[in-house]
């Protein structure tokens, strides 16, 4: 049996066509997931535990990193967070960002939140669906942070039932999209 150029032409083209719609129905299922995966991700504050040193404080922040979807392509690049307590009151100058004629713009407030200097903790790890990531970050702190901490601690703290943390976060994750690197911000109070 001979088949002609036209008839295997026809066959060929049908098979592209299969071939290309089923290529387009498993790309487009997979960046509908990829788009409820981001939307479901979650971060949740598991603890917060220090320690004073005669150098310095050590805190150590228990993180989970969850990803509740059916999406497979994340991968868990880095989490950046800068962690806040509640202290005595102090004065902090805050900028604008913007320089006026004759010297920088400033303004001076009081408040009772104290903000730790910022860490970022390296993970590179798959996430895959269903998933959890624990993680830990650890600072270490010295001078002027460790120095205020201590002194909270001291005159206020130990004699406290808990002590407020809060958590800004950054979850940088990348995908194997054209999105590259996505980065998710979350904020969360301890205890």
């Amino acid at each position: 049996m001979h088949m002609s150029r036209k008839v295997a032409s026809r066959i060929l083209f049908a098979s592209m066509v299969v071939l290309s719609m089923v290529a387009l129905v498993v790309t487009t299922s997979n960046y509908v997931t990829l788009f409820a995966g981001i939307k479901n991700l979650e971060l949740r504050l598991n603890e917060i535990d220090f320690a004073l040193t005669p150098d310095g404080l050590n805190v150590t922040v228990g993180l989970k990193v969850s990803n509740p979807s059916s999406y497979g392509g994340f991968e868990l690049k880095s989490v950046y967070g800068t962690l806040f307590y509640e202290g005595k009151n102090h004065r902090v100058m805050v900028s604008p960002g913007r320089t006026i004629t004759g010297g920088a713009p400033y303004q001076v407030i009081e408040t009772p939140w104290w903000e730790l200097p910022p860490h970022e903790l390296a993970v590179n790890q798959p996430l895959p669906p269903y998933s959890s990531k624990n993680l830990l970050m650890e600072l270490k702190l010295k001078g002027e942070s460790a120095e205020a901490f201590r002194d909270f601690y001291e005159t206020l703290g130990k004699y406290q039932d808990q002590i407020n943390w809060e958590l800004d976060c950054r979850v940088s994750l990348q995908t194997p999209s054209f999105f590259g690197v996505v980065s998710i911000d979350f904020q969360e109070l301890y205890p």
